[in-house]
């Protein structure tokens, strides 16, 4: 296993919003997501999927005025009837950026966001 880190750093635009993405294309499972606060709003909303499939890594509303690390997980499922199981897993991405969808950050502020990724 090799962690290996990518950080995309947000600015948002004068309504306080804005879309980033990873440099490059991604292949691997998402360990933790390291928010660095910066001086965005307190109420600031973050979806964060892959950008060609839309997969859906980690939904985020009113993060709060602090730095904060991130798990995101999904949940198994069956294999025979699709059920939900009772355990979770890293979220798997492959061959696509990550795109990070900010709303409500307050205009023109900025934060980081840090991906720790498992190839």
């Amino acid at each position: 296993m090799r962690l290996g880190r990518i950080t995309v750093s947000i600015t948002t635009d004068g309504s306080g919003d804005a879309t980033d993405y990873t440099a490059g294309k991604v292949t691997g499972r998402i360990h933790a997501i390291i928010f660095a606060f910066g001086d965005l709003d307190a109420g600031t909303d973050f979806v964060i999927t892959g950008n060609t499939t839309g997969t859906p890594i980690l939904t985020k509303a009113n993060v709060g005025a602090a730095n904060a690390v991130w798990y995101p997980r999904v949940a198994m499922s069956k294999v025979a009837d699709g059920a939900a199981l009772s355990f979770y897993e890293t979220v798997a991405i492959h061959d696509e950026k990550i795109k990070i969808v900010t709303d409500e950050g307050a205009a023109t502020k900025t934060g980081t966001l840090t991906f720790l990724i498992e190839s």
